[in-house]
């Protein structure tokens, strides 16, 4: 099973939205016996959700699971008439928020002499070509061009797009 692209999970999850709530809305509510909240009230909604300017619930969609999740959620609001009138009404709004950085990878700790040390591939003379580059890169290598060594423009190319050093001998 192939995954679905972003953007088109979330269309497909608009769709299926915008196809259910209407449907969950034309579905009558039970009368509300005394005592109980007072209408219009939504069940766990915050004095802000329920004011003149709807608040926003932060939903962090970071993958598939996230977006899955989330659909899921809506349908569960909107299972009770009432989230469901004031997700339609706007209310009960949501907006995307951002997930979480992760956290940076620690480097293992290496001893300074070998920090310093870095293969080096030499070039005395000819053409350096894509070829070269890229089994100097692979390698983690720096490339050293001697005088009579000649970078090709592709090799050139390769090695901006490697992030290889390339350095030049006098």
């Amino acid at each position: 099973m192939t995954a679905l692209p972003a953007d088109e999970l979330r269309l497909l999850v608009r769709e299926v939205l915008r196809d259910l709530l209407p449907a969950i809305s034309a579905a009558t509510a039970p009368t509300a016996p005394a005592g109980s909240a007072p209408a219009g009230h939504v069940p766990g909604a915050s004095a802000e959700t329920l004011g003149r300017t709807p608040a926003a619930e932060p939903v962090v969609i970071g993958g598939d699971d996230d977006l899955n999740a989330f659909a899921l959620r809506v349908l569960d609001l909107a299972a009770d008439p009432a989230r469901a009138a004031a997700l339609r009404s706007g209310r009960l709004r949501f907006r995307l928020a951002a997930p979480a950085p992760e956290p940076a990878p620690v480097p293992a700790a290496q001893p300074a002499q070998e920090a310093v040390r870095q293969e080096v591939v030499r070039h005395e003379k000819g053409a350096v070509t894509e070829r070269h580059v890229a089994a100097a890169a692979a390698a983690g290598a720096r490339l050293v061009l001697g005088r009579r060594a000649v970078l090709t423009p592709l090799a050139r190319e390769r090695a901006r797009a490697c992030g290889l050093a390339v350095e030049r001998e006098d």
